[in-house]
């Protein structure tokens, strides 16, 4: 098997592909138990049996190359979505910003006492 080069036309066509995929037909293999995808093929009335990690394809550019469009795509549907950033204790519950003061601040950026301090001197 040669080396799995991917062109740049290529990924852009997986990457269609993939946006496509929660519309097509999934079964799993009856003898490996591995679930696969029933991806439509460039040529019309062909579909190829994909597997969903993108580990095999039964397109003749995956015997070839060790890769197509269809592996690529159900790679790319399968990637773990991005985790956003958890925010630290001091993001979620800031302290007052008076100085000296550590009690828990509101949305103002100073805590209860402050505030009616503040409002007092008004």
């Amino acid at each position: 098997m040669a080396t799995t080069i991917v062109s740049a036309a290529m990924h852009r066509k997986a990457e269609a592909l993939a946006a496509q995929m929660p519309l097509f037909s999934r079964g799993r293999s009856k003898v490996t138990g591995q679930p696969f995808i029933i991806v439509p093929a460039s040529t019309p009335s062909v579909a190829h049996w994909t597997a969903t990690d993108g580990s095999g394809c039964t397109c003749i550019g995956f015997q070839r190359r060790g890769t197509c469009t269809h592996a690529i795509a159900a790679q790319i549907v399968n990637q773990p979505a991005a985790q956003p950033a958890r925010r630290t204790y001091a993001e979620l519950y800031p302290v007052c910003s008076v100085n000296g003061c550590d009690e828990d601040a509101g949305r103002s950026g100073r805590c209860m006492d402050h505030n009616r301090r503040l409002l007092a001197n008004d």
